[in-house]
């Protein structure tokens, strides 16, 4: 499969959460100027790529100390977080 944009954006599939559809619609309209907190939390919006329908889903997630920096344990900036190879 390309990676080439036009063909990602043909596979997108909204979630069929309202509430996720509207946030990453919200995110991605203001170029992350609005919608960049959920409950609160700063988010990001993964982008993830079925396993099995190879279609292009987007969800926001705040993460958690586990997967993600936050305040209270940063990560230097020589490691940076790589999300790779996630599947829905």
């Amino acid at each position: 499969m390309s990676l080439d944009a036009n063909n990602l954006k043909d596979q997108y599939e909204p979630s069929p959460s309202e509430r996720v559809r509207q946030q990453v619609a919200l995110y991605e309209a203001t170029n992350g100027q609005e919608g960049g907190t959920l409950e609160g939390r700063p988010v990001i919006i993964l982008t993830t790529t079925g396993a099995k329908t190879g279609k292009i889903r987007k969800t926001p997630s705040s993460g958690s100390n586990r997967t993600a920096p936050t305040p209270s344990s940063p990560r230097p900036a020589e490691r940076p977080v790589i999300l790779a190879g996630t599947t829905t």
